[in-house]
């Protein structure tokens, strides 16, 4: 994972600042518009400056510019979409395991 972007990524997470959603990337229309609350892997793409919707997980070129952009991969994507949507880890658990393993 790109380092810049890594300790964007951990700030946010732990800013207390986004409030945190499960199976949804965002809450208003897209990551650049004005939402404040997120998923783990939604609010990587609001750091990095990417413009996604909830439909573009489901985007495969959206998918890997989002992989371009950060630097993260596969694995790394399905540990944090499990943590965050199928067991509610909170932000802070996730900042960890991505302080830890990324």
């Amino acid at each position: 994972m790109k380092q810049d972007i890594k300790q964007k990524w951990l700030a946010a997470l732990r800013s207390g600042e986004f409030g945190q959603l499960h199976k949804l990337t965002c809450d208003e229309g897209s990551t650049t518009q004005t939402s404040k609350n997120f998923c783990a892997l939604g609010l990587l793409a609001h750091v990095s400056g990417g413009d996604y919707t909830n439909e573009d997980a489901y985007d495969l070129s959206k998918v890997e510019e989002l992989y371009a952009a950060t630097g993260l991969n596969d694995p790394a994507v399905e540990a944090i979409t499990r943590m965050n949507d199928r067991e509610r880890a909170s932000f802070e658990e996730i900042a960890n395991y991505v302080e830890k393993t990324l």
